[in-house]
């Protein structure tokens, strides 16, 4: 993995792991992730006219953008979903643990990709500890048990976020393929935030919903810009990697959020952070130092 693309991974998965605890954190969910993505999109979009980079997709990246936005829908609702019932330190490792299975397999199945042996290695040491970073629903420090699994598994959050890893697998595959097409990652960018803009619409601003939109601007507009800062920062970084490495690389090297997120459930939201928590927090580190010597 090339060094410049190893650091900005990692440099986006600090910034991830900030602004899904700025979510978590937030006194609304919802209006927090649609406020913080307007700002941002908007913003970012305006500096790309006046910059004169421009903001037109490729042609040939329209339709794996399109699936990309469809995946990004799924994504916001699983995440939400999640959050309301479950811990940040057990949705957000689940969450990422899945993309990283599925991106390889997409890889090699459908682009002819093959990682070194060494590569595959890091990627499941990486997978496996982002599973043991979950295992401990309730934050606890007890010993692990077999069935701490299954009951993980019975988790109405732990379903919530595996089924947003599936839609974080696909947008993460499909936007390597619309950068594969003639779209720079500067430009995408736009377009991915834009996407979710319109698309979350008809979920966030729902007539019960208005006063409450409003009412956090007013009260966290610092907080909000901070937050939109954060993501658009997070994936521009994720896009100009994705441009230059292999994408199952990507999605698995920006699993070290995981490990900052759980740390941030545990020292500021006051979640566990069990031993197994621990010790899936050094494989995942583990995992990455591996793919960054393949």
């Amino acid at each position: 993995m090339p060094l410049t693309a190893l650091l900005l991974v990692l440099l986006s998965a600090f910034l991830h792991a900030l602004y899904n605890f700025l979510v978590k954190s937030s006194r609304d969910t919802i209006a927090y992730y649609w406020w913080t993505i307007a700002i941002g999109s908007l913003s970012y979009g305006a500096w790309l006219i006046i910059s004169g980079n421009g903001i037109y997709l490729a042609p040939a990246s329209v339709p794996f953008y399109l699936i990309s936005a469809l995946a990004e829908i799924g994504f916001f609702v699983g995440m939400v979903r999640g959050y309301a019932v479950g811990d940040l330190s057990l949705v957000y490792p689940l969450a990422r643990g899945l993309p990283p299975i599925l991106v390889a397999l997409w890889s090699a199945l459908i682009l002819n990709e093959r990682l070194p042996a060494l590569g595959y290695a890091g990627i499941a040491i990486v997978v496996a500890g982002m599973f043991f970073v979950s295992l401990t629903a309730n934050g606890g420090d007890q010993k692990f048990r077999a069935r701490d699994l299954l009951d993980a598994f019975r988790n109405p959050a732990t379903r919530w976020a595996l089924l947003s890893g599936v839609f974080i697998a696909v947008y993460s595959f499909t936007d390597k393929l619309a950068l594969s097409n003639g779209t720079p990652p500067t430009v995408y960018n736009f377009w991915v935030f834009f996407g979710n803009l319109i698309g979350w619409l008809p979920l966030v601003w729902r007539r019960s919903r208005v006063q409450t939109n409003f009412e956090l601007v007013r009260v966290n507009l610092g907080h909000l810009l901070v937050g939109a800062a954060a993501i658009i920062a997070t994936y521009l970084f994720v896009l100009t990697a994705l441009a230059m490495t292999s994408a199952s690389y990507v999605t698995a090297g920006r699993s070290l959020a995981v490990v900052i997120g759980a740390l941030l459930g545990t020292l500021a939201l006051k979640e566990g952070f069990g031993r197994a928590r621990v010790f899936g927090a050094a494989m995942i580190v583990a995992g990455i130092a591996l793919m960054a010597l393949a």
